[in-house]
């Protein structure tokens, strides 16, 4: 498994800041999480009060599709702690979502979709969100 260095972070995140989905990035460059994970995070999963979000869910696509699932291994079943910056972010993309086009906005909706509303589907490409299809 490749680790980034220190600086390798800073630099994707400087150059995915635009991106309507650096929130995403942000999470999975500064929170380690996996692709699976964060294309099952939920809204409702999110607890600012305790400033946590809980992994519960990781999406698997399979031959017949889209299916949620516990993560990887029981000890991925965690609470990630949310710095004040990351929270930022996810309010901003909150708010981005709410007003974009597509399906209504609720708290089980999928925390990240595509700009239409859909349920964003990781491929197995590392590039851009261009490949969150």
């Amino acid at each position: 498994m490749a680790v980034w260095t220190v600086e390798q972070p800073t630099e994707f995140l400087a150059f995915v800041r635009d991106d309507r989905l650096l929130a995403l990035w942000w999470l999975i460059a500064l929170r380690g999480l996996r692709r699976a994970e964060v294309a099952g995070l939920r809204w409702i999963h999110l607890d600012t009060d305790r400033r946590e979000r809980a992994i519960t869910c990781q999406l698997v696509h399979t031959d017949h599709g889209l299916f949620p699932c516990p993560p990887k291994s029981a000890s991925s079943q965690r609470g990630i702690a949310l710095d004040i910056d990351t929270l930022r972010l996810l309010y901003r993309y909150e708010r981005v979502q709410r007003g974009g086009r597509g399906t209504a906005w609720l708290p089980s909706t999928p925390m990240f979709t595509r700009e239409n509303g859909r349920q964003s589907i990781p491929t197995t490409s590392a590039t851009a969100s261009t490949n969150w299809s």
